[in-house]
């Protein structure tokens, strides 16, 4: 069966109940073809899923241009007033519609371009190529040097009590010795396609971000805190005094060291990217240049600083485009081409190689960081690039 619309039309049906017996027919020799389509068919049954998904779907989004473009694609005429309509009523209203934009979502976009123009976009290809979105993994190494794989359904590692749980209460390492000397660095790594959360002894809470490392004392001593990043992590600083002292907390990455009086920031410091960004959520940083701790400056909220190796720059800024991905979100805003690549590199996991130059071209959009590759690319309409997916590598003509 080649027809998209005939596809759409029959699983549209089948959610009614409204299917003859020949049209069972069908649906049925499409589904036996391939087991994936049959799963994908028995959930499309369930009302209350397709609620879920659509009501997770208008939130990730936000963007009724998308979503109208979607309805589009699988020759949906909606209401534009049902479009803006956001209310639990609209999802109920457009259930028969939900196969549509379910089959798009999770099936990809291959089927939609087939019979299209000659012009290859950029997913006219196989689906097997597609690559699905990262997730909750970590590395723990302890002062022994042994690397402990993290918990991806927990996603939540918490020191206390000189000991380290997943927030179900379970422990870590049986054996609490392991960790060894409190004064002692341990780190945790986060891959390529990956996110992991952190709370240190003294409760502050830190979101690694992908090909990123955290390097922390087991226990937190004397009249400092100080961790060590590689990569992006969020942080949410607890306020910690000891005889009516404030003890600061410092965070160090190969460029600067910022000094924090509680707050909340998010700071990117890529090995492979030339600039260090530390942005401002709330409360107050004070950020030091190198080694050179008399070079320092303020940052209020809504700013970010920008530090090369040659030169600092400081600016207000749209804080939810550069927090986006604790939530799980990309959220472009005039984004150049590679340095959106180099978002979705990290997430899902591949080398992006470019043959000629680098496209000019800039995005702006927000979406589900839980979509697959393909989805991704499609929603970002980039179908003026030729990319191909091969193997773990994504390539740019």
């Amino acid at each position: 069966m080649k027809n998209t619309k005939r596809i759409i039309y029959l699983l549209r049906k089948n959610i009614e109940g409204q299917l003859t017996a020949e049209e069972r027919q069908e649906l049925d020799l499409w589904m036996n073809d391939d087991p994936v389509r049959h799963q994908f068919v028995n959930e499309l049954s369930d009302p209350k899923r397709l609620l879920a998904e659509l009501a997770t779907f208008d939130e990730a989004y936000d963007e009724d241009i998308l979503l109208q473009r979607i309805y589009t694609k699988a020759g949906v005429v909606v209401p534009e007033d049902e479009i803006s309509e956001r209310n639990p009523r609209r999802w109920r209203k457009l259930l028969p519609y939900a196969a549509a934009v379910l089959f798009f979502l999770t099936l990809g976009v291959l089927y939609w371009h087939k019979d299209s123009s000659p012009e290859k976009p950029v997913t006219d290809m196989v689906v097997a190529n597609d690559i699905a979105p990262g997730g909750q993994k970590a590395v723990l190494t302890l002062a022994d040097g042994r690397k402990i794989a993290l918990s991806g359904d927990q996603g939540t590692i918490i020191l206390r009590n000189d000991s380290a749980y997943y927030p179900d209460g379970s422990p870590v390492l049986t054996d609490d010795d392991a960790y060894g000397n409190n004064h002692l660095s341990l780190s945790i790594s986060v891959p390529k396609g990956g996110i992991y959360k952190v709370v240190l002894s003294d409760g502050t809470a830190v979101w690694l971000n992908s090909s990123s490392t955290l390097r922390y004392p087991r226990r937190f001593a004397g009249k400092q805190r100080r961790v060590e990043l590689e990569g992006e992590a969020y942080f949410e600083v607890s306020s910690l005094q000891e005889n009516g002292q404030h003890i600061p907390f410092f965070v160090r990455t190969r460029s600067q060291e910022i000094e924090v009086l509680g707050t909340q920031f998010n700071v990117s410091a890529y090995h492979d990217m030339p600039e260090t960004t530390t942005t401002l959520v709330e409360g107050r940083v004070s950020v030091a240049i190198g080694p050179n701790s008399s070079d320092r400056f303020l940052l209020e909220p809504g700013y970010q600083s920008v530090v090369t190796k040659n030169d600092r720059s400081v600016q207000k800024v749209d804080i939810a485009q550069f927090v986006a991905w604790k939530d799980g979100l990309f959220l472009f805003k005039n984004t150049s081409f590679e340095q959106m690549m180099s978002q979705i590199s990290r997430w899902y996991d591949v080398d992006v190689m470019y043959k000629g130059n680098i496209p000019h071209e800039s995005f702006t959009g927000k979406m589900s960081r839980q979509l697959s590759l393909l989805t991704v690319l499609e929603l970002l309409n980039v179908s003026n690039v030729n990319v191909q997916i091969q193997d773990k590598k994504l390539i740019v003509n």
